[in-house]
């Protein structure tokens, strides 16, 4: 099965890149690309899935829902699965329709409806406030946060990855239309 090209051009641009910002840090703040048989390595992931994008943490990882054998399935176009161990009462859930909308979420700031399930849009809103006011007080975000946004800002334009309107109601969208995660 072959990878996206998406994937591949981002996985290069970020080398490309790479300077711009601290050695422990990427553009997309994920460690991409699919290693050994690409499952994620946790018993949780679904076995019909391909991990592509990890976020060094909790074991938290992106994998699209495909058929591994690559009879009929296009990357391009598999949904997006968010795999989180620890979250043991609900650890697979649906992120996005595919790898476009993936990037788009990632590069317009998204992590926090990506990396966890909300309940409800105002669990979600505070949970943004908190993380802004963090980011804003900490002196660790202000050394590399402004060339990190450039860097968001460049790969929207190169991509072509263009904005979600409500990327909280897309994900519960998308999450009601993609219920066989397993």
């Amino acid at each position: 099965m072959k990878l996206p090209t998406l994937l591949e051009q981002v996985v290069e641009w970020e080398k490309s890149v790479a300077g711009r910002l601290p050695d422990w840090a990427a553009p997309s703040g994920l460690i991409l690309g699919v290693t050994e048989d690409g499952d994620g390595g946790y018993e949780c992931t679904p076995e019909r899935s391909i991990t592509f994008a990890r976020t060094g943490g909790d074991g938290i990882h992106f994998a699209w829902i495909a058929d591994r054998r690559g009879v009929s399935d296009d990357l391009c176009e598999a949904p997006v699965i968010c795999v989180s161990p620890m979250d043991f009462d609900n650890p697979v859930r649906a992120v996005a329709r595919n790898i476009r909308d993936f990037f788009s979420l990632v590069f317009y700031g998204h992590d926090l409806l990506l990396n966890n399930d909300f309940g409800s849009r105002e669990h979600y809103e505070k949970a943004l406030r908190e993380q802004e006011q963090y980011a804003a007080e900490s002196p660790y975000l202000q050394t590399w946060g402004e060339e990190a946004r450039k860097l968001a800002l460049e790969a929207r334009a190169q991509f072509g990855l263009a904005p979600i309107d409500d990327p909280y109601g897309y994900i519960r969208q998308v999450r009601s239309e993609i219920s066989d995660l397993g």
